[in-house]
């Protein structure tokens, strides 16, 4: 009989642990809506370069972010129990890389994004994909911090989660980003640290798009999260749809973008 051996756990996957293991600990509740893309779907083929649909999806979120104070708020149990509200939005997006034939997660922090413009969303996006991990500060931080010792990293996230809200939003963010689905796959919860976590198609076929908005009970209900997947829904067909329609290059036939939006329903129309 053969028997098994020993694998030790590389820094990522530590780090997963830790948030998985928090996550569990919050009273977390998924609500999946599918929305009409079909209009900002033809523009976005028009637009170079490309941008993502998460850069997309990420912009749109922390319009309605800071329009809505309770997305930028986490709860704190001591030393009594209150809200902690952040004055700006952090999105910490799940990207994955191969490095040396493995697959790692790793979380890029983008901060306000909601000040930025898709393009210069799209290139942090791109520099996190691309970029040597060693060179991502975010990402070395994050390593370094998972090679700790578990019952220092235990700790740190107790202090997080107690005595230091502010670290915790700068470390974790205000919302999380994680793909719903892939390769006809569909997932239906997400884990993480944040009141708010947004689970996104990363290709949105036939003009529709799967979303999944897992919140923390705690700080907000099931009303209040469906009023934010339906702001959440306008902002995407309105101003991210204008800012992209502006992205078009001027040598585009108008016959061409005239054509894009033919293609859309008449009800996912939106004056630019």
């Amino acid at each position: 009989m053969a028997f098994g051996k020993r694998v030790p756990m590389t820094n990522d996957r530590r780090l997963i642990c830790d948030i998985v293991y928090q996550a569990r600990r919050m009273p977390l509740v998924p609500l999946e809506k599918t929305f009409d893309v079909s209009e900002l779907s033809c523009i976005r083929r028009l637009v170079e370069p490309k941008i993502s649909w998460a850069v997309i999806m990420m912009r749109a979120y922390g319009l309605v972010s800071a329009a809505n104070p309770v997305l930028r708020r986490v709860y704190v149990p001591l030393p009594r129990q209150h809200f902690f509200e952040a004055p700006e939005s952090v999105c910490m997006m799940t990207i994955n890389r191969k490095v040396e034939g493995q697959e790692k997660l790793v979380f890029a922090r983008f901060c306000r994004p909601e000040l930025y413009s898709l393009q210069q969303l799209e290139d942090q996006f791109e520099n996190y994909r691309k970029a040597p991990l060693e060179s991502l500060r975010q990402v070395r931080h994050q390593f370094r911090f998972a090679s700790m010792p578990w019952w220092i990293r235990k700790i740190g996230w107790g202090l997080m989660n107690t005595v230091m809200p502010r670290g915790r939003v700068r470390m974790t963010g205000t919302f999380g980003m994680s793909l719903s689905g892939l390769r006809d796959t569909v997932g239906t919860w997400h884990l993480g640290p944040c009141t708010t976590t947004l689970g996104y198609d990363q290709f949105c076929r036939n003009g529709k798009a799967r979303i999944t908005l897992t919140f923390d009970h705690r700080v907000l209900d099931g009303m209040p999260a469906f009023e934010v997947l339906e702001e959440f829904e306008k902002t995407l067909k309105g101003q991210i749809l204008r800012e992209l329609q502006a992205m078009i290059p001027v040598n585009v036939p108008e016959q061409a973008t005239e054509t894009g939006r033919e293609a859309a329903p008449p009800q996912s129309r939106v004056a630019a």
